[in-house]
């Protein structure tokens, strides 16, 4: 739905309640049990009790946080006279599909501890009914939306390959329509785009009638090289044509869309969590995920938090000027929830490399995203709490 429809309902990270406390009744006997009978009958309900503190205990652990159930307090929307016609009256019940375009924190790589890329619990798009996701969020108004991740896969195979388009396809029955690609920068999203154009029909989009909602998070990747000058096309002003050019790409082959465009985390963050484990400084000292952070030096560190702050006003007003053009069927919104977020703990930086999203990130960047949605540009966060405790 779109900013000038305020139906919203803020999702909790709080623990579901707990069950209903279990009452146990004895009778007691008129004759005098033996001794052996009483010992007995102590460690029957020792064991029984033991059993419902283990079953209360599983159950609130998974219960945590599930999926669409963060709005099953949620009134439904406005029944519908007739079809919407013009993005801006969009409900969550009238996307048909959800999209993702972007890098390895789109394809959700290392978010469960292993070199894996988890797509099916990715914030925007994964599909795994137990995930907070925005795809699983428009579920529970629309059951027939299409294109959630369904199935984790390998980053390995986009590098042997070095043909990301080429690996998109050998995976697609696993990706539907999250098309990031690990290591992508913003000039690799158009074979990503011509991923989306050639899938959808086979997803069962009609693609000119059916309402389809994007998210696209690109630019951590440019942003680590964004602090050499030899790297031309990460410069700010390079590099925000760049993603003008995607969002016309996608407004050209894609009809019917509303655009999540995501702002950019401070990644110095990653770098002051980083400092205080001997173990992530081991990883970033020996991969180098992101040279303008660890391999730089403070002038390194220092530039890329400069280049941050352009790319992300220079989004915001990319936004402005798409929905200045006042189409009736495409439209852009700068969601910049994570711009001033602060990282309180190696909890929301991956246990493999200290670098991606954990789990429990992409939660609250799906809430985030979620909530960001419904709001005014003026009114917009730009920063969500991570209370982890």
């Amino acid at each position: 739905r779109s900013q000038t429809h305020q139906h919203q309902c803020e999702p909790h990270c709080a623990m579901s309640e707990w069950l209903s406390s279990i009452k146990t009744s004895h009778r007691h006997k008129t004759q005098e049990t033996p001794p052996i009978t009483k010992y007995q009958t102590m460690k029957s309900f020792c064991r029984t009790l033991f059993f419902w503190a283990l079953v209360l205990v599983l159950a609130a652990s998974l219960q945590v946080i599930v999926g669409s159930e963060l709005l099953s307090n949620c009134p439904p929307p406005p029944p519908r006279q007739s079809p919407p016609l013009n993005v801006r009256e969009l409900y969550p019940s009238d996307i048909k599909a959800v999209m993702a375009l972007g890098d390895s924190i789109t394809a959700g790589f290392a978010m469960h501890t292993y070199p894996v890329e988890e797509r099916q619990d990715v914030y925007s798009i994964g599909a795994n009914p137990n995930a907070t996701t925005i795809f699983n969020f428009i579920r529970h108004y629309n059951p027939n939306v299409v294109g959630g991740a369904t199935h984790s896969t390998l980053p390995l195979d986009a590098a042997v390959y070095h043909k990301p388009y080429e690996w998109l396809i050998l995976e697609q029955d696993k990706i539907h329509l999250n098309a990031g690609v690990s290591e992508a920068k913003a000039a690799d999203v158009f074979g990503q785009i011509r991923y989306l154009k050639e899938r959808l029909p086979k997803e069962g989009v009609d693609m000119k009638n059916d309402w389809k909602l994007l998210t696209l998070f690109i630019g951590a990747n440019d942003l680590c090289v964004a602090c050499e000058s030899s790297h031309t096309a990460q410069q700010p002003e390079n590099w925000i044509q760049t993603v003008d050019s995607l969002l016309n790409t996608v407004h050209q082959d894609i009809p019917r869309v509303f655009v999540n465009l995501m702002g950019m985390v401070n990644i110095t963050e990653v770098y002051r969590v980083d400092v205080q484990s001997w173990y992530c400084r081991l990883v970033q000292t020996k991969f180098e995920e992101c040279p303008c952070m660890s391999g730089h030096g403070p002038d390194g560190r220092a530039a890329m938090s400069a280049a941050i702050v352009q790319y992300n006003q220079l989004m915001a007003q990319l936004a402005q000027k798409w929905q200045a053009k006042n189409l009736d069927d495409f439209y852009v919104s700068f969601q910049p929830f994570l711009t001033e977020t602060p990282f309180p703990g190696r909890e929301v930086l991956s246990d493999l490399d200290c670098f991606h999203p954990s789990a429990i990130s992409d939660q609250y960047m799906a809430m985030g995203l979620w909530n960001s949605m419904f709001l005014p540009a003026a009114l917009k966060p730009t920063s969500i709490g991570l209370n982890l405790t």
